[in-house]
């Protein structure tokens, strides 16, 4: 975006090469057309780089759910209801209270 830039303001003010080569009029354009020139590179910039976070943003997770789907499903412990593990054989056993959440969302926290 620089080196366009640079090109642009060599051509629009380098004098026989703007007027009479080119046939631009880079001095008469006024504030407006100079703000232009400047301004439209800067949007340019500004697009592309929110163009690249949200590539990235996509990219990490394509790339997380191929790790998902490639990952070995994990083995979960069986749980024996009502078991403490140091138990004594014989002993009566308890079972643990829960609360509400626990028990309406299955133990799955």
């Amino acid at each position: 975006i620089v080196m366009a830039q640079i090109c642009l303001y060599v051509a629009v003010l380098t004098p026989y090469l703007s007027d009479r080569i080119l046939g631009l009029r880079g001095l008469e354009i006024g504030f407006f057309g100079w703000a232009l020139a400047v301004v439209g590179p800067v949007g340019c910039f500004i697009l592309s780089e929110s163009c690249k976070i949200i590539s990235a943003y996509q990219a990490r997770k394509h790339q997380d759910s191929l790790a998902m789907a490639d990952a070995p499903p994990a083995a979960a412990p069986i749980k024996v209801a009502g078991v403490k593990k140091d138990a004594k054989m014989g002993a009566p056993v308890q079972p643990a209270r829960r609360g509400w959440f626990q028990c309406c969302m299955g133990g799955m926290f």
